[in-house]
């Protein structure tokens, strides 16, 4: 589930589970039948010309490959704007994110990059967005990153140099930068926790996340239509 985030990033209204910053730049929603093939359009390119997308995760594992990886997205190819790879998810260790978006651009599927500030310090958080803009790796998912699940063994130590916003500020200012060379602009999302908000709740840390940069909102999907 995900909300936009509009230019003026004033808010306007919530909706059940997320809020939206400003009106979409549609007046119809449409949903999108499923294809037999791929999107043949990034998601960045999707999420701003269509009404309606549709994103999977991919999860990484210890032992994922390039060939389990493409078989992977080949099984959520069919109608699938963009597949999410998670950053270390649970605290295990894998491949790259940003190698794994590597791969699934290769088999023309349009990956969304997670990086979590949980596992790499400013520098090398740095890194991995001037890496991706190279790699034409145009969506993120940029997120401070949840704890480390308890028993994990030996147990790493969380780095957090850095915050969500600091993270999203500094893809915005690469961005932004005319001596950075190669991509395009980056599509900037994150995430929020979907909750049922009391009377006097201002989303202050999502005001503030747009104001840093982020365009888009992923949340847990929520059916509750009260909350």
């Amino acid at each position: 589930m995900a909300a936009y985030f509009g230019g003026n990033r004033s808010l306007d209204r919530v909706f059940p589970g997320v809020v939206l910053f400003g009106p979409r730049p549609a007046t119809t929603l449409r949903l999108h039948s499923l294809s037999n093939t791929i999107s043949t359009m990034s998601f960045k390119k999707a999420f701003q010309t269509k009404d309606f997308v549709v994103t999977a995760e991919l999860p990484l594992k210890p032992d994922s490959s390039r060939k389990t990886l493409l078989s992977d997205a080949q099984r959520l190819g069919d109608g699938i704007d963009g597949i999410l790879l998670t950053d270390n998810q649970y605290g295990q260790p894998h491949m790259t994110p940003l190698a794994a978006a590597n791969i699934l651009q290769s088999g023309d599927y349009n990956p969304i990059l997670q990086l979590s500030c949980r596992n790499r310090n400013r520098v090398a958080l740095l890194g991995e967005l001037l890496g991706a803009r190279a790699l034409g790796v145009d969506s993120l998912l940029l997120i401070r990153g949840g704890a480390l699940p308890e028993g994990f063994q030996p147990r790493p130590m969380a780095v957090t140099d850095t915050d969500a916003k600091d993270l999203i500020a500094s893809a915005r200012m690469i961005d932004d930068d005319e001596g950075v060379n190669g991509g395009s602009d980056f599509l900037i999302a994150t995430s929020a926790a979907v909750h049922d908000p009391a009377p006097d709740w201002v989303p202050e840390e999502l005001m503030a996340k747009a104001t840093s940069g982020a365009q888009l909102v992923f949340t847990q999907i929520c059916v509750d239509v009260n909350i």
